[in-house]
Order: C-alpha cells, then sequence, then structure tokens
C-alpha cells in the first residue's frame, strides 16, 4: 500500500479510497455466478466479468459521496 496515495494523487485523483470489499464481492456477485453456473467455453471461471459490477457501484457511491462533501 505505500506509494498508492502518491500514485493515485500524481494521475489526477483528489484522494485515494481502499476499501475491503471481499464479503460483499463473494456474497452478492461470486455466488449467485456460481449458482447460475456462469463459464465462459465450459471451463473459465468470469473472474475479472465479475469484479466489475462490485467496483463500478463502490467507485460511482464514493464519488457521489466527495462530490456531496464539498
Amino acid at each position: 500500500m505505500d506509494g498508492l496515495e502518491q500514485k493515485a494523487k500524481a494521475s489526477g485523483a483528489c484522494q485515494l479510497v481502499v476499501k475491503d470489499l471481499k464479503e460483499e464481492f463473494v456474497k452478492d456477485y461470486i455466488f449467485p455466478c456460481l449458482r447460475a453456473g456462469a463459464v465462459y467455453e465450459r471451463k473459465y471461471l468470469l473472474g475479472t466479468s465479475m469484479a466489475r459490477p462490485v467496483i463500478a457501484k463502490v467507485l460511482l457511491l464514493e464519488v457521489w459521496y466527495i462530490d456531496h462533501l464539498w
């Protein structure tokens, strides 16, 4: 985690937010995908595509929160 805040600010971010989303990710995204049998070519789990919705959700919530603080 060292250096992440400097890297974020160097890329134009106003701040760095780090959240532990493991429990929400597993409960709300991985388990439903596994129950639905979401695999690609009958052998690959859809790992990165499963992560995108939770990342987008939290990103938008953080942007909304930061915007309403200003």
